[in-house]
């Protein structure tokens, strides 16, 4: 019997086993299969994204004139769709006129709570309740000019294979224009994606975003602030702990190079109406000669010595030395914005230590050991680019900057411009000329030095220099050379010419036909600006200006007044403004399967 029941057990163990077995390997099974269907889903979603980045980069080239067909493979899954749909709406608006709305197609990937979406040249995921950015859509915001070359789709994705074609027009609206004072430019996306794009606008401009949870949509809004850091007039002396002395014979007054016309010439001395002579501090006018066509502000005693000074004088109350006729002596005189507020030393060293990256150095033959030096008579042409130089040393030759096909970056720790000849009458034997409609960067970490040369800016150019080296001072030397200058028509807006608190410049014996900026905030002893000799000024002087002593004769100094539209860089303090330009387009590319 005991045997019986052994035998007995033995069988129900057996099955009990079985049973453990199968029950293990079914849970296995089952268990393995959803980890493997999981995994299967997330690769699917991952080639998904690839492929949405595909269409990115591709349909970039195709919208904007890079290709005029690329394809892209989708790649297929069973429970994921590729659909099209009208998955955005994007306004753009100045003030109250509209400018571009427009609702753009959106391809977009669906497999259960995952949604990965092409849409206005940008890729957008969501995996449920949060939304992201994988890539940025055509939005370029640089400056004070906002860049949207939106992307729109037509047709569908049904195989693996689509391809890319550009429509013909490809491009059904264009707008560029200038956004005048006191407006702004408001940008409203209405998407599924609402949140990600907001969250781009912050990350990638400097203006103000606000969401509608309601209607899914977000808005941005930059503005064109009036409040802004402006030149002043033709000299603008910022230091208020030292006299401004002006000696000698020259004349003040004013001109517009915008206008095209005679008083378009620096010379003609037509009174100033937007400009003033200005000085924080105080003024001693030592020579009758000299003869002011405006306004005289100080901060401080004004000592007229005779002076003709054609305009409202004002100066500090209970200043004894005001004796003319028409003074208010009781009229506070508000300072020139503080430099600190302005021009930040050690924001200034960065700009000028970023420009330049040495990119383009190799594609010229005369730079050899990163140094340019160019004499005997020789030219040498950049063209669009950056470059990075230890020096730049020229001594009888030509340096050409063409950019024509493009900006120029050029940062050099010294800059050496000397020559012979006679700068400004077309004979000079150095020069440094600047044409096309592109922009001049240029960075200089140590001494800038032009003598007996030559700068021209042609056609449509601007020009900005930065000049400041490891202790935060600039050394900038102007002697007998012609910078800019035309005596029919300088155009002051060409050139910009910027230092830091600590700016020591001397224009001496020549003219100089552009916007030396660098205002002082009180904190600096040694910054100095200096003008003597047989020197003429057309635009604006500003910063630490201490001595006016011209005895050319014929020597002026003239306030350029398209300067008043002109918006000065602000480096390293707040800047009111955020958009100038915006350029807007709809490329349309369509979706073609094969």
């Amino acid at each position: 019997m005991s045997f019986g029941r052994r035998a007995q057990s033995s069988v129900v163990g057996y099955a009990l086993i079985i049973a453990i077995t199968v029950t293990a390997v079914s849970v296995l099974v089952v268990a393995g299969g959803g980890a493997l269907s999981d995994l299967q889903g997330s690769v699917a979603d991952d080639n998904a994204e690839n492929a949405m980045l595909e269409l990115n980069s591709e349909a970039s080239l195709v919208a904007l004139g890079g290709s005029s067909h690329r394809q892209v493979d989708f790649g297929t899954t069973d429970d994921a769709t590729f659909e099209t749909y009208d998955g955005a709406r994007i306004v753009v608006e100045n003030g109250t006129e509209t400018l571009l709305e427009e609702t753009i197609t959106t391809l977009e990937y669906r497999r259960g709570d995952t949604h990965i979406a092409y849409q206005g040249g940008g890729t957008w995921r969501t995996d449920g309740d949060t939304t992201r950015m994988v890539s940025p859509p055509e939005f370029h915001y640089r400056g004070a000019t906002l860049t949207m070359p939106l992307v729109d789709l037509d047709g569908t994705v049904a195989g693996s294979a689509t391809t890319i074609a550009a429509q013909n027009p490809d491009t059904t609206l264009q707008d560029r224009r200038r956004v005048g004072e006191t407006e702004s430019i408001t940008v409203t996306v209405e998407s599924r994606y609402y949140e990600s794009w907001g969250r781009f606008f912050a990350d990638r401009t400097d203006g103000t975003v606000s969401y509608d949870h309601d209607t899914e949509s977000v808005t941005l809004e930059l503005t064109n602030d009036p409040e802004r850091p402006d030149i002043g007039g033709p000299v603008v002396s910022t230091t208020a702990s030292e006299e401004l002395e002006l000696d000698g014979k020259f004349v003040v007054n004013a001109y517009d190079s915008s206008t095209g016309g005679p008083s378009a010439n620096p010379g003609q001395g037509e009174p100033m109406t937007g400009g003033q002579f200005v000085a924080t501090g105080d003024i001693d006018i030592a020579d009758h000669r000299i003869d002011i066509n405006g306004d005289l502000l100080a901060g401080g005693a004004v000592s007229l010595g005779g002076a003709d000074i054609d305009g409202e004088i004002r100066c500090a109350a209970g200043n004894e030395n005001c004796h003319a006729d028409g003074v208010e002596t009781n009229t506070a005189v508000p300072s020139p914005q503080p430099a600190a507020e302005v021009v930040d030393a050690d924001t200034l060293y960065q700009k000028v230590d970023s420009i330049g990256d040495g990119t383009a150095n190799d594609d010229v033959d005369a730079i050899s050991g990163r140094e340019l030096d160019i004499d005997d008579g020789d030219t040498v042409t950049l063209e669009a680019g950056s470059y990075d130089l230890d020096a730049l040393d020229i001594d009888e030759g030509t340096l050409e900057l063409d950019t024509s096909s493009g900006d120029i970056e050029l940062s050099a720790d010294d800059v050496d411009v000397s020559g012979d000849g006679n700068p400004g009458q077309g004979s000079a034997d150095t020069s440094i000329t600047v044409a096309g409609d592109g922009s001049v960067e240029l960075g200089v970490a140590g001494e800038f030095e032009l003598d007996g040369a030559d700068v021209d800016i042609e056609d449509d150019a601007v020009v900005r220099m930065y000049v400041s080296d490891a202790d935060r001072e600039a050394d900038i030397d102007i002697d007998d050379s012609s910078v800019n200058y035309d005596t029919n028509e300088a155009n002051s807006t060409q050139l910009w010419l910027y230092g830091p608190p600590d700016t020591d410049a001397d224009i001496q014996d020549s003219v100089f036909s552009g916007v030396l900026y660098a205002p002082t905030d009180g904190t600096t002893d040694d910054a100095d600006i200096e003008l003597d000799g047989d020197t003429s000024v057309a635009g604006a002087i500003v910063g630490a200006v201490e001595g006016v002593d011209l005895d050319g004769g014929q020597s002026h100094i003239s306030y350029d007044e398209a300067l008043e539209t002109q918006v000065v860089e602000t480096l390293g303090g707040p800047d009111p403004i955020e958009v100038e330009h915006v350029h807007l387009s709809v490329n349309r590319i369509e979706l073609v399967d094969e």
